[in-house]
């Protein structure tokens, strides 16, 4: 079976492109060649703008020129046991695993696939990375293993086939990286690119479970025997907490990609939505009256004692401005009004672990914020109805760029996901804590995106001929718009979703496996049968340019050359690809 490459960017792509004409950052698309011409017009375009030298790669090229240079700060809401599982540990992974285990064999849990995650970079150290019994690294793999400050090419293994950093955008603008905040290899400082590859394709690991004990039980990514290459491209911001989020500059998301699949990437908008699973935890009222919260806390108070609970709003320190009263920011609560109590904040302003931390510091016992609360032991609810529902925090369409561009495509569960963690940064991210965790529990559409690239690995292994046209055609038309109680989708307040929260539904892999028709893409269909929005001239437009339109003099002012890929029209196949039909 030929290998197949997958390649997801754990960024919301939206506003990395909707800045693109506010930031001035310039995108130019070559086509599938670059003439021996234009390759000169391009590194004298270069020298005159200062480019970093790796975005001059031909073939299949993008440049990026940006005034200063564009970023993208990624914050993020934020798959152990025993080392070296073997291949048979995942077959009886699927055994018990009721609702993809048959689904799961026919792909060969994603053998002979390669995903590649663009993130903060891999904790190689875990064991969701581990190689025993994983197949030999596919011959048409011709990346590297790149090393760097703790990093070594021991590191990479027959699981972990390939890593790699950028960062000479970052430089550029921020200048040299501090290397007491991040480290100048593809090691993961931060915790989040580790999350999300194990996500994809984390080896399955049994007894893995978060801090506290929580969700214990097998650890397994989407695509468990499938290769992964990492492409760091996501750093630590200078002098600010990484719990406010890295950031990722787009020259060295370019290059990255360039380096990975040497042309444009495969576009697959996701939303967040929930698995059937709460962990609760109710706050009792004096007055007996219970109710129902979520925490994923491992602290406890002491058993039958009552604490007193007051509004932040109610306990500040003199001088806090009457619009954040309740939001329990740093400073503002007063230790003689809070100490022995449990305050209720308010969601809004600041982070939510920062609220947690303001309440421990005026003396109180715990907090609730709005349905979360700190003060009891939680227990896990499996099955939930109803499920799954849209979070709050999804990215809903329509497309800031374009109204007529719909988004997302599709939803997958964001919420609450248990993953690998990086040994260097304590869950919360915050300098006080020194605990470490080798896996933990996030939420963010960064957790979505890689449970739909596990899922097109998935289906590639099972139809190696299908394009990626095919497989995101197989998984829409698939998606489910019910949930377990038969009724439509709901947002997190109880009320109907819309496609501008969930797409074509929530994804149904097994069901993609076998989707009846797909829809087809094809390359020859050229410009004229899709939606082509005019942003600049046509790709064959651009080939006819000279290198004097390359050049510009210093005194010349450089006009706006953002060019839009070639559309394709569309069309349909059947699932087995015997048959074709233009739509």
């Amino acid at each position: 079976m030929k290998p197949a490459f997958f390649f997801i960017v754990s960024l919301l792509l939206l506003p990395l492109l909707a800045s693109c004409s506010e930031q001035k950052v310039y995108l130019v698309y070559f086509g599938e060649h670059v003439t021996s011409t234009a390759s000169m017009a391009l590194q004298q375009f270069s020298l005159r703008m200062k480019l970093p030298s790796y975005l001059l790669k031909t073939g299949r090229s993008c440049i990026s020129v940006a005034e200063p240079p564009k970023e993208v700060h990624h914050s993020h809401n934020k798959v152990m046991g025993v080392v070296g599982m073997e291949e048979g540990e995942e077959g009886n992974y699927r055994k018990n695993n009721q609702m993809g285990g048959d689904f799961l064999s026919k792909a060969g849990s994603g053998k002979n696939n390669i995903v590649g995650v663009l993130d903060s970079g891999v904790w190689p150290e875990s064991k969701s990375f581990s190689d025993v019994g994983m197949g030999p690294i596919p011959k048409s793999w011709k990346g590297i293993c790149l090393t760097g400050v703790g990093f070594n090419s021991f590191h990479c293994n027959r699981k972990l086939i390939g890593a790699r950093y950028y960062l000479k955008g970052f430089e550029q603008y921020y200048g040299p990286l501090n290397v007491s905040e991040d480290s100048r290899s593809p090691r993961d400082m931060d915790g989040h690119g580790t999350h999300t590859s194990s996500t994809v394709a984390g080896r399955v690991v049994p007894n893995a479970s978060a801090l506290g004990g929580f969700a214990r039980g097998y650890a397994s990514g989407g695509a468990p025997l499938a290769h992964i290459a990492v492409y760091k491209v996501c750093w630590a911001i200078p002098g600010q907490s990484k719990a406010e989020g890295n950031t990722c500059f787009e020259e060295d998301m370019f290059a990255a990609m360039d380096d990975a699949i040497a042309g444009a990437p495969w576009i697959f908008t996701v939303g967040a939505s929930s698995l059937d699973r709460t962990f609760l935890s109710p706050v009792v009222l004096g007055n007996g009256l219970s109710i129902e919260g979520e925490t994923v806390t491992p602290s406890k108070l002491e058993e039958n004692k009552k604490y007193p609970l007051v509004y932040a709003g109610d306990v500040v320190n003199p001088g806090v401005a009457q619009n954040l009263t309740g939001q329990c920011l740093a400073g503002s609560l007063s230790p003689e009004k809070v100490k022995g109590k449990i305050v209720f904040c308010l969601r809004g302003a600041g982070m939510r672990v920062s609220k947690g931390l303001e309440v421990k510091r005026a003396g109180g016992v715990g907090f609730i914020l709005g349905s979360w609360n700190t003060s009891t032991l939680p227990k896990i609810q499996r099955h939930t109805k109803p499920a799954p529902y849209m979070t709050a925090f999804t990215s809903r369409g329509p497309s800031v760029i374009d109204p007529n561009i719909l988004k997302p495509d599709i939803t997958a569960p964001g919420l609450k996901i248990l993953a690998a963690w990086t040994e260097a940064e304590a869950p919360i991210k915050l300098a006080m804590d020194h605990r470490v965790a080798q896996y933990t529990i996030e939420s963010g559409t960064s957790m979505s995106c890689p449970h739909i690239a596990a899922a097109a690995a998935l289906l590639k292994a099972i139809h190696p001929t299908w394009s990626s046209a095919a497989i995101k055609s197989a998984l829409m038309t698939t998606a489910g718009m019910k949930n377990n109680l038969d009724k439509p989708l709901n947002d997190e307040s109880g009320n109907s979703a819309t496609p501008f929260a969930y797409g074509a539904g929530h994804f149904r892999p097994t069901k993609a496996a076998d989707p009846g028709l797909v829809e087809r893409v094809g390359e020859e269909s050229g410009v004229d049968g899709g939606l082509e929005p005019r942003r600049g001239p046509r790709i064959q437009e651009i080939r006819e340019l000279d290198e004097d339109d390359f050049i510009s003099d210093d005194e010349e002012e450089i006009d706006d050359l953002s060019f839009d890929f070639e559309s394709d029209s569309e069309g349909v196949q059947d699932g087995y690809g015997e048959e074709e039909f233009e739509a």
